[in-house]
């Protein structure tokens, strides 16, 4: 290793190691020492490699083998000091490994499978940071992530969480610590100031200071309502430096909830909103507003949308804002887009929220179809200006579907204790029963669902315990929540899969045998033979986040009962449809249209749709091996 000494021009040469070394990391301390880490490949074959992987019933790691011709590895970590021109060699195994902090003489070291249990997404992990000089432990936290532990610019602080609520302040040099009131389940991790001097963090929906010299936290922005913050002109470095804010400048501050951002400037404990978005979204470029901005915040640049309301680009300056570019897209295609959001409860008293696109060129007296659209709790109702494409990544655009004389209404769901898809059940159908009350120009005849992912498992679950629905769409979803979702191998992640239906997106709560009717009252496919509404099923041969395999278990306990219903397998698609596959994104986007206008419309001279569904005639797979 060659490290060169940019004010002197030397260099001095690191033997690290004969044999070629794999992954290597290197990371510079603020004081120019360097952490280097890298594994060693020995000459010592794992001799079963090729043609067998062991998964043993103790292992607290599991990763699928490529069956290639693997060797035993020597695991290496070094601390070089600049100074004194030295090497120091760390103990290093799989199971006991460090972490670069960049605070001078200290590492954190970790064993990565002590807590791992796989029943969450990141395990818990025991932090220790160490004195590198004397390898003796300053302190030890159990978190998530080694952001925990965040350093300041000198090199003479620490901080890191020990509570939801509380975190501590460590003086390295004294070891004196002070404790100090900090939300950790925020957005906003504690930030350094560029000089060391103060804390910045969130607390009960309030912007917080916290000065090191008199130990006093102070106020200095009450966002007087649940949204989420964040400092948009920190200071970003490389080399896993924690960000920082230059409190010789003024510090921009984004709030954003559903319903608006403010952008706000802090200058000398006095804030101020410099922008008022009005409604409007302006999150296309959060993470680039502090490249946007002066220093002294004189001036921003940043853009603005709704859904009614084209992408423009805005400049703030000198107090006043000014359009530096709109769009030239006719205003006839865009400005009778029209929206409402209600709030309804389902029979346990849950409230929930839905949002219904209208039509283009609406007729109050005219009667239209809808369709639905369900995933989770997310906010419905969309400040995006989304054009009406057939590229779309999952089938479902919803101006599209409007100019096509569609109602869209997205729908809040949520996971009550009966059980994910029967929560689904109640919010979907007291939603929907709340919306056809408040407009009247829908057709309740003419009602179509649709889903993907986490929205296709409720989609499906839905079509098994209600005909309110006269065409249901279903993408990639979990139809199967016990084999087919929680006792597998999840090869996106890389994990055991069951945290995500116990504490995850499906929140059971339990496990399988502590409360089995549960999981089978809520599974889709048990109760396939309960289906009348024709299902639209489709997923990607390359999906390893819910395994397509799903999608044909479900077509198969569909067509045991001769429930219409056509499967759709994409060969190149993963989880969603990509940006580049074109191809593929305008093939679903048609069919979906295809089978709502076959169904909702009466549009019966769709071919693709009438083949596949005729129970009087019958087909053959085209692309068999005959």
């Amino acid at each position: 290793l060659y490290i060169l000494d940019l004010n002197t021009g030397k260099t001095n040469i690191l033997q690290l190691s004969k044999e070629s070394l794999e992954r290597l990391e290197i990371f510079f301390y603020s004081n120019d020492d360097l952490f280097i880490k890298y594994n060693v490949k020995t000459n010592e074959k794992i001799e079963e490699s090729e043609y067998l992987d062991i998964w043993n019933g103790n292992s607290r790691y599991l990763y699928p083998s490529t069956f290639k011709q693997k060797y035993k590895l020597e695991y290496k970590a070094f601390v070089y000091k600049y100074i004194t021109n030295t090497l120091h060699e760390l103990n290093r195994t799989r199971d006991y490994d460090y972490q670069f902090i960049n605070l001078p003489n200290h590492i954190l070291a970790y064993n990565p499978f002590k807590f791992q249990d796989f029943t969450s997404t990141s395990p818990k992990i025991q932090y220790d940071l160490l004195d590198i000089n004397n390898l003796t432990t300053i302190r030890s936290i159990t978190d998530r992530n080694t952001s925990g532990f965040i350093a300041s610019n000198n090199g003479n602080y620490v901080i890191y969480p020990i509570d939801e609520t509380k975190w501590e302040v460590l003086n390295i040099k004294t070891k004196e610590y002070t404790t100090i009131d900090c939300d950790k389940s925020t957005n906003v991790t504690p930030v350094w100031s560029s000089d060391s001097k103060h804390i910045f963090y969130a607390f009960k929906n309030k912007l917080m200071r916290f000065d090191l010299s008199d130990k006093k936290q102070v106020a200095i922005l009450d966002s007087k309502t649940d949204a989420r913050i964040t400092f948009s002109n920190k200071n970003r470095l490389n080399n896993k430096a924690a960000a920082t804010i230059d409190t010789q400048n003024p510090i921009l501050v984004t709030i954003k909830n559903n319903n608006n951002t403010w952008i706000y400037k802090i200058d000398k404990n006095k804030s101020q909103i410099i922008i008022d978005s009005k409604g409007n979204d302006l999150s296309r470029i959060y993470s680039h507003l502090g490249n946007l901005t002066t220093k002294n915040l004189s001036t921003i640049v940043y853009t603005e949308e709704n859904y009614n309301l084209p992408i423009s680009i805005k400049v703030f300056n000198q107090g006043k804002i000014s359009t530096l570019l709109e769009s030239d897209m006719p205003k006839h295609l865009y400005a009778d887009r029209k929206k409402e959001t209600i709030t309804f409860k389902d029979k346990f008293e849950k409230e929930l929220k839905g949002t219904l696109y209208y039509p283009n060129n609406f007729d109050k007296n005219k009667k239209y179809p809808m369709v639905v659209y369900i995933y989770g709790e997310e906010n419905t109702d969309t400040k995006e200006f989304i054009l009406p494409t057939t590229l779309n990544s999952i089938g479902f655009n919803i101006p599209l579907l409007n100019d096509n004389g569609y109602f869209v209404y997205y729908v809040q769901s949520y996971v009550s204790d009966q059980g994910v898809g029967i929560s689904a059940v109640e919010s979907v159908t007291s939603g929907v029963n709340a919306i056809l009350q408040k407009e009247q120009a829908i057709d309740n005849q003419k009602l179509g669902l649709i889903g993907h992912s986490f929205g296709a498992y409720k989609a499906s679950f839905i079509a098994t315990q209600t005909n309110m629905f006269s065409a249901i769409i279903s993408g990639a979803g979990a139809h199967d929540i016990i084999v087919g979702n929680m006792y597998r191998y999840n090869l996106h992640r890389n994990k055991l899969n069951w945290f995500i239906v116990e504490k995850g997106q499906y929140q059971f709560k339990q496990t399988y045998a502590q409360n089995p009717q549960k999981y089978l009252d809520n599974s889709p496919i048990l109760h396939a033979h309960k289906v009348k509404t024709p299902i639209l099923l489709w997923t990607g041969l390359k999906d390893e986040n819910v395994p397509w395999e799903n999608t044909r278990n479900m077509y198969a306990a569909l067509k045991r009962y001769q429930i219409s219903t056509i499967a759709l397998f994409y060969k190149n698609i993963d989880h969603a449809i990509m940006p580049n596959q074109s191809l593929e994104d305008n093939d679903l986007t048609f069919r979906v249209m295809d089978w709502f206008d076959y169904f909702l419309k009466d549009n019966k001279k769709i071919d693709w749709i009438n083949k596949g569904i005729d129970p009087n005639n019958y087909t053959w797979n085209l692309l068999d091996n005959f």
